[in-house]
């Protein structure tokens, strides 16, 4: 038996766990961002735009994936910005000006 789950030796049981320290682990732990830390990425990408960034920032993390929005609570001149959680590369960004 491996993990409770009957192994007869047909098909190799694979263990992937959840650490939310670190974020999905197949073998490897890597670093994840942390909210302040993504909502700072995406300000200073709005600033390399040039785009106006409104307090409060709005950011959540879905499928490995930041997803930050400035004037989280109103409407207009609104930035847009999706990050990568492992890389923190910038995978979309955008920006609504009213």
């Amino acid at each position: 038996m491996v993990g409770g789950v009957r192994n007869e030796g047909q098909v190799p049981v694979v263990v992937v766990q959840w650490r939310p320290d670190v974020g999905y682990s197949h073998g490897e732990a890597y670093d994840t961002m942390t909210k302040d830390q993504a909502v700072a990425m995406a300000r200073r990408t709005a600033e390399e735009e040039r785009w106006t960034w409104i307090d409060p920032p709005l950011a959540t993390l879905r499928n490995g994936r930041w997803e930050v929005f400035s004037n989280g609570c109103g409407r207009g001149a609104v930035v847009r910005v999706v990050l990568d959680d492992r890389t923190g590369a910038v995978i979309e960004k955008g920006y609504i000006p009213r």
